[in-house]
């Protein structure tokens, strides 16, 4: 039996592209900006898991993010 875990994580990133705050399975929330959905480990077929992270776009701004870059 073999097992499979992708984890998704968000990396914002100011004007300059300077590493300003993340969002993660490990570190569920960016401030006031990012929630993450949490660490699914068990998706059993044939539906699966889906792991997600909800942006609040006015909050990430004023956070100082500019971009966000999804790592799976």
């Amino acid at each position: 039996d073999r097992n499979s875990d992708l984890d998704l994580s968000v990396g914002f990133y100011d004007e300059g592209w300077e590493l300003v705050g993340v969002c993660s399975y490990f570190e569920l929330h960016a401030g006031e900006a990012a929630v993450h959905s949490g660490d699914w480990r068990d998706a059993p077929p044939p539906e699966g898991a889906s792991e997600f992270v909800d942006v609040h776009v006015a909050r990430a701004r004023d956070a100082g993010f500019r971009y966000a870059v999804m790592v799976v």
